[in-house]
């Protein structure tokens, strides 16, 4: 299932930072995460027909509806030189949008994802002094997931259940400098246990082990160090084998306190490095060389709003290139694909849109995808009640 806030600059290195350690954190980033991941999922799959909308697959005239949108990746980590879930990554990342924006403090809110004559799936979205819950269930009852956020949208548990299995996270928090995630399958006799250290509310260590639920033995997954220069900007993360010994690190170089180069060093790699290039106060340049493989990212901003993004694989000068545009509430109102030889060039039809469309408070009430002759050929709706 599955930003720019002050400039964008500062938004790279901090998405940078945090994408390492991923949390989804409240309601509302849940839902995004929940549309996100379908819409480009489908951009970055489909290459001749462009389907398409969240948890429809289309071929042709046949579709099929497809509810396993788990989120069971909450505490996914992205390896940011890896190409899969490039444009996912990167986009979500750095803009700077929500599809809901009303969540009420009285009463439960429950979304119905309808598709045609079909309810896809359903959220319930509930508030306390302490907590909000999110309850997201299928009608056939065979995907359910519950999710608990503290007051400060921090997650606390996270609760799976499907026809095959069931899975919880739950989050142990030890004191101000330590917390514990512990990661549980209800036909997996090893849990997983990640220990999360922090100083100056940034985290310095993560330690993963896997733990046998009967023997208690413990077996070791991952050890990773993270460290800050005097401005808290992160600039080296050390992966550490069981033995404490580093076995391969990611050095941050900085200039004037932009982000400049990220270098990737290990036994196994040859070349693995991303470099940005400032290009004035609304373009930056990101390169990622990994071997002989050569991407480049370039983010196109507006009045803090990302408005394009152009993905090019450098060797084989082809390129992606998407489009934001924006209502003056600022909500992302269309989002169009194009693809191209040349770079940045968007002349043309774009291969796909996808329109949003929102109600009077601001969530979102409809997506509609719209082929390269305008018309549109799947539309999922938001429904709203209040319990």
């Amino acid at each position: 299932m599955k930003k720019i806030t002050l400039t964008l600059a500062i938004s790279l290195i901090t998405s940078l930072a945090y994408s390492q350690t991923k949390v989804i954190n409240s309601e509302r980033e849940y839902l995004n995460h929940s549309i996100w991941s379908q819409v480009f999922r489908d951009f970055e799959v489909q290459v001749t027909i462009p389907i398409i909308t969240p948890w429809i697959v289309g071929f042709g005239s046949f579709s099929y509806i497809n509810n396993n949108i788990s989120n069971k990746n909450i505490l996914k980590e992205y390896d940011i030189f890896s190409k899969k879930d490039l444009i996912f990554r990167e986009i979500t990342n750095n803009i700077n949008t929500s599809f809901l924006n009303f969540i009420p403090n009285d009463s439960t809110m429950r979304v119905r994802t309808m598709y045609k004559n079909l309810v896809l799936c359903t959220y319930d979205i509930s508030r306390t002094d302490t907590t909000a819950i999110v309850d997201f269930n299928t009608p056939k009852k065979t995907n359910r997931e519950v999710i608990i956020f503290d007051k400060n949208s921090n997650l606390l548990t996270y609760d799976c259940f499907t026809s095959s299995n069931s899975m919880s996270i739950a989050k142990h928090l030890l004191s101000d400098t330590l917390s514990v995630y512990i990661t549980s399958y209800l036909e997996n006799t090893q849990d997983l246990i990640e220990k999360r250290q922090f100083k100056n509310r940034l985290i310095t260590r993560k330690t993963v082990y896997k733990k046998d639920k009967y023997s208690l033995k413990q077996t070791f997954v991952s050890d990773v160090i993270y460290k800050y220069d005097d401005n808290l900007a992160l600039t080296e993360t050390l992966n550490l084998n069981k033995k404490g010994k580093v076995t391969d690190s990611i050095s941050n170089y900085y200039n004037n306190g932009r982000l400049m180069f990220l270098s990737h060093k290990g036994s196994n790699i040859t070349e693995r490095g991303i470099s940005y290039n400032y290009l004035g106060n609304d373009t930056v340049s990101k390169e990622i060389k990994i071997n002989d493989e050569h991407r480049s990212i370039t983010y196109i901003t507006s009045a803090n709003k990302l408005c394009k993004i152009i993905f090019k694989d450098v060797m084989l000068s082809k390129s992606n290139t998407f489009v934001f545009e924006y209502n003056t509430q600022g909500l992302l109102i269309t989002l169009s694909k194009f693809k191209s030889a040349n770079w940045g060039d968007i002349d043309g039809i774009p291969e796909g849109q996808f329109m949003f469309g929102y109600d009077e408070k601001m969530n979102i009430k409809n997506i509609k995808m719209i082929n390269n002759n305008g018309t549109v050929m799947k539309e999922i709706n938001y429904e709203y009640d209040y319990l």
